[in-house]
């Protein structure tokens, strides 16, 4: 382990037990971990997770910038997605997993000076990542079924960084399941809430 590995760890878990909890503090705790965790992610060899630090970084920004607006707390009322969302939502990650899965299996090829080394488990992580930057979407607008999405990853990821020899990492991703629970309950509770409210 090193403390690379663990500055991002720490934050990494911070920003879901802020970000379950709707504080406004999840997304420049995220800024941290993202910058940790793409070094790691560089060194082990999982492409997808690398880039997808990247993505994290940006939807950060937005993610505060969206739930800042003038307040502490994000006050943007949870939603849930229409029925028809989900075959857009399962349609982008089939397309998304596999495209990238195609391309990280060859990056080592296609650019060998930055990525010597084939990637390791380049389409299941190729998955993961299409799934987290989905998830990560759906939490930056508050909808309800973001957690799901999350839960799935971080059983993925449990496996993966187990295998990669990233224990830290992934004692870290079961910790964030038993968040995504506890968020999925917290959010849930704040939508029947809503739902009660209106009427």
């Amino acid at each position: 382990m090193s403390l690379v590995e663990f500055v991002g760890t720490i934050f990494g878990l911070l920003s879901v037990w802020f970000a379950a909890r709707s504080k406004v503090l999840a997304w420049p705790v995220t800024l941290i971990n993202t910058i940790a965790f793409f070094l790691v992610f560089y060194q082990v060899r999982l492409y997808s997770d690398m880039l997808l630090q990247i993505y994290f970084f940006c939807i950060a920004i937005y993610g505060w910038y969206y739930w800042r607006r003038g307040c502490a707390e994000a006050t943007k009322p949870v939603e849930r997605l229409r029925r028809s969302d989900y075959f857009v939502v399962a349609g982008i990650a089939i397309v998304g997993a596999g495209s990238l899965g195609v391309f990280m299996s060859r990056i080592h090829l296609l650019i060998p000076s930055i990525f010597p080394e084939p990637a390791s488990f380049p389409f299941v992580n190729a998955s993961s990542v299409i799934l987290s930057m989905i998830a990560n979407c759906l939490m930056a607008t508050r909808k309800l079924e973001n957690w799901y999405l999350w839960m799935f990853v971080d059983i993925i990821c449990v496996v993966v960084y187990l295998m990669q020899g990233i224990l830290l990492m992934s004692f870290e991703y079961l910790i964030l399941f038993g968040l995504c629970i506890y968020g999925y309950r917290s959010w849930f509770n704040e939508f029947r809430f809503q739902s009660v409210s209106k009427s």
